[in-house]
């Protein structure tokens, strides 16, 4: 199958991604509206047309990045 898109899942704990931002079948994108001096977890989804459900990465994947002040 072909990726449609992905989607970047993140929140401020690693094991609660509950925002979610969607991006094309590009490999570039922006989160806009962080806080700053804040911790954000990150994890990417890969969907394709023909799957409902994406898969997510599992948590040895989640990518920790503080925004400046």
């Amino acid at each position: 199958a072909t990726i449609a898109g992905y989607d970047v899942v993140y929140g401020t704990a690693s094991d609660a991604l509950t925002s979610t931002a969607t991006f094309g079948d590009g490999t570039n994108g922006t989160v806009t509206g962080l806080t700053p001096s804040t911790t954000y977890y990150f994890a990417v989804r890969a969907f394709d047309s023909d799957t409902a459900a994406p898969s997510t990465s599992d948590e040895g994947n989640v990518l920790s990045v503080t925004t400046s002040p």
